[in-house]
């Protein structure tokens, strides 16, 4: 899985400078097919501009503009965020027919 980002910038019409974050999810044939199987495409990463971005927009290639460049640096860090999410949601999916065991050595009293 590779993550491919492109940062540009560009004066404004009326002055001042707009920034744009173009990003865009390169997955292999196994993982694509794993989405697909475990309908992991509508996965939303994160928020931006009250808009939700999912696994689909980045394999599509989602672009974004602000003229507030930590904005974009703060929704392009929830991106890498979300992206850490949907690959633990994706390997677990694949996974899924295991067991574990966890030793508890305590367990609290809530009531105390």
């Amino acid at each position: 899985m590779e993550l491919q980002i492109s940062r540009k910038q560009e004066k404004a019409l009326l002055g001042g400078i707009n920034f744009k974050f173009s990003a865009t999810l390169k997955v292999s044939e196994q993982d694509n097919e794993a989405i697909n199987k475990y309908k992991l495409s509508k996965f939303v990463l994160c928020e931006f501009d009250k808009k939700e971005i999912t696994i689909n927009d980045l394999l599509k290639g989602s672009e974004n503009k602000s003229n507030n460049v930590m904005e974009l640096l703060i929704f392009e860090d929830n991106i890498k965020k979300g992206l850490e999410s949907f690959i633990m949601a994706l390997r677990s999916s694949e996974n899924y027919n295991n067991e574990d065991t966890f030793i508890i050595n305590e367990i609290s009293d809530s009531e105390n």
